[in-house]
């Protein structure tokens, strides 16, 4: 919103200029108006805040969004009606060049050779590129018919009015960050740990890690005691290896605005806001309790081991195109409800299937899904 208001020439003018940051302290520097967004800003803001720092221990927390949704900056020569993949390919390049200088700001400053840097990631993301669901119709195992309860995504690059739905609609593509558990790469994390000796340690590519693992590892190698209540492994930092353990995912609200190549601001907004209430005296933004309610009771959940994963969904609501009579080849759009469901998905080979009771689901561990129906009836899921 920041961005939209704010998006006229003169503004976009002094926002070039370092002292704008007291005349529009919510603009400037800001990632989310990122048409004015420039890396270097923030880096300079960085800059000053290490200037004459105190002679005591300093406690540094650095978001770099660049990243982000809308994957495009100033003087990045992109916009928003561009591939999203594309896009995305170039915020990358950029906030790997953004982190080596917030290095480089630490070194200037003398505090890098003595610093503990933990880097991470929030989340991963789904562009409706193939291959971004960990799916695919050529592995699956069982009966057919029940593959139409799997909700199908449209390609990224698909044509814009396309209804093909045999080539342009698969269910091994997805969209979005934390809204479709089948879509591993929305879950994805980058960890890594540098500790005061400049020993750089990166968790393998196949460790089971949460971001939960993050304090209790930094407070096991401070040698300070542990957290009361804690559902994170501390790892060693000399020893990052994967340990045997069970991991849970979930979605957060699914929005089906934002489930599309393009995500449309104002559909977003129409399909959204009734979910919040406005307090006119403090100035606070908050989720209704139906909606809360709602994004709970519609939360897709899973568990992951090391060989397998189990996927829970509830019921559904999906969107589909059909003929508008039986002599007629003009499509329509309809609606069906689709009941709970469960999803075996084998990591090391990629097949799946839907039927917990086949000869193919034998082979997953009992104690998987007795943990994931605890976990789905511990939050009142179901019964």
């Amino acid at each position: 919103m920041l961005g939209d208001v704010s998006d006229f020439p003169m503004m976009n003018l002094l926002l070039r200029f370092s002292f704008s940051r007291l005349l529009f302290p919510y603009q400037y520097g800001n990632r989310g108006v990122a048409i004015t967004y420039y890396p270097s800003q923030f880096i300079q803001q960085i800059q000053t805040s290490l200037t004459n720092l105190p002679p005591k221990p300093l406690f540094l927390a650095i978001h770099l969004c660049l990243a982000h949704w809308p994957f495009y900056f100033g003087k990045d020569g992109a916009n928003e009606n561009d591939y999203a993949d594309l896009n995305y390919r170039s915020s990358v390049k950029a906030v790997d060049s953004q982190f080596n200088e917030v290095l480089n700001e630490l070194q200037k400053a003398g505090i890098l050779s003595s610093s503990i840097i933990v880097l991470i990631s929030d989340h991963g993301v789904a562009l409706g590129l193939p291959n971004d669901r960990s799916i695919a119709l050529e592995k699956y195992r069982g009966d057919k018919k029940e593959i139409k309860k799997i909700e199908r995504f449209k390609l990224s690059h698909a044509s814009k009015d396309s209804v093909d739905l045999v080539h342009d609609y698969v269910i091994n593509t997805s969209f979005g960050q934390g809204n479709d558990v089948l879509s591993l790469k929305q879950y994805h994390v980058v960890l890594a740990f540098k500790d005061s000796h400049h020993h750089i340690k990166s968790m393998q590519d196949n460790a089971l890690i949460t971001l939960m693992d993050v304090a209790p590892t930094v407070l096991n190698y401070l040698q300070l005691p542990a957290m009361a209540r804690v559902d994170g492994y501390p790892y060693r930092l000399d020893q990052l290896n994967a340990i045997s353990r069970n991991v849970f995912i979930e979605t957060g609200d699914k929005i089906s605005a934002i489930e599309t190549p393009t995500i449309l601001k104002d559909e977003v907004v129409k399909e959204s806001i009734h979910q919040y209430d406005f307090d006119p005296v403090t100035g606070s933004i908050t989720l209704t309790k139906n909606a809360v309610h709602s994004i709970i009771k519609n939360k897709q959940h899973a568990i992951i081991g090391q060989t397998w994963m189990l996927a829970w969904y509830p019921t559904s609501y999906h969107s589909y195109f059909k003929p508008k009579n039986h002599s007629s080849h003009e499509m329509i759009m309809d609606v069906k409800t689709m009941p709970p469901y469960y999803v075996l998905l084998n990591l090391k080979t990629g097949q799946w299937t839907m039927d917990l009771s086949s000869s193919f689901a034998k082979d997953m561990p009992f104690q998987m899904k007795k943990e994931l129906d605890k976990f789905c009836a511990e939050e009142g899921l179901y019964s």
